[in-house]
């Protein structure tokens, strides 16, 4: 077990030490990579995550984390802790003394130019090109994490929702509503090749709409609840409005 291999391990350095052969760094070399493969050897469902998504096997093994890929479809971390724990815990924080950042004042905490260039933003990552589709990041190389130039279901089912509950009126919206759906009939539409249900997806290309095809968590069940809501949200705002067309039985 882990605590006989540094049992070992501890042997092997002091031998190193008062010896100084080359045969004694051999066998200290041999078991160090034996209790770092011991710590690695942990069953699936003991894995707890140590990484964060999108995180890469240098970036996990950076950490002093264990890699090693699950199947397609599963749940089961593929960065995780050596020994399947993360350690002992270091205790809640000790509160702060003084909040330098607190608001106290009794207006807006943003003026409207600053609104508008947030809104600006915001309203960027939308209806990319005209084709409904929802860009997490304007580029190619957002770190951590490399490139987030993806139409993520669950992002952009949060976004289009935030976009009809932020609008002046839902006559404001329409064209990019009108997108969104045409892009989630398409992207919906496709047959799926890891042999799951298309709508539990978890991200899409832009702007073909193509079902991503690299390593990622799926089957991600709240993608389709979360997308629903922008467009349920978006066909009682037209029928309150006496448009309904949006609509049907």
């Amino acid at each position: 077990d882990q605590c006989e291999s540094k049992g070992w391990l501890k042997f092997l350095i002091v031998w190193f030490i008062r010896s100084g052969s080359g045969s004694a760094m051999k066998l200290l070399l041999s078991a160090f990579l034996a209790a770092s493969a011991d710590q690695c050897d942990v069953a699936e469902e003991q894995r707890s995550d140590c990484g964060f998504v999108g995180v890469t096997q240098d970036q996990c093994e950076s950490k002093g984390c264990c890699w090693k890929e699950a199947g397609q479809g599963s749940s089961v971390p593929w960065c995780y802790y050596k020994g399947g724990s993360p350690g002992p815990s270091p205790g809640p924080s000790p509160a702060p003394s003084s909040c330098p950042l607190k608001y106290e004042s009794k207006g807006a905490p943003f003026s409207e130019a600053e609104m508008s260039k947030i809104s600006g933003y915001y309203d960027a990552n939308l209806d990319i090109s005209g084709s409904g589709a929802v860009v997490a990041a304007p580029d190619h190389d957002t770190g951590p994490g490399g490139d987030y130039y993806f139409h993520w279901e669950r992002d952009g089912g949060l976004s289009m929702h935030a976009l009809l509950a932020t609008a002046s009126s839902v006559s404001a919206v329409d064209e990019k509503f009108q997108h969104y759906l045409t892009w989630v009939k398409k992207v919906q539409g496709q047959q799926d090749p890891h042999g799951i249900d298309v709508r539990l997806e978890p991200k899409y290309n832009i702007p073909d709409g193509t079902i991503f095809d690299g390593g990622w968590c799926r089957p991600q069940t709240d993608g389709a609840g979360l997308r629903g809501r922008g467009p349920a949200g978006y066909a009682m705002a037209k029928g309150a409005a006496g448009d309904k067309s949006q609509t049907s039985a």
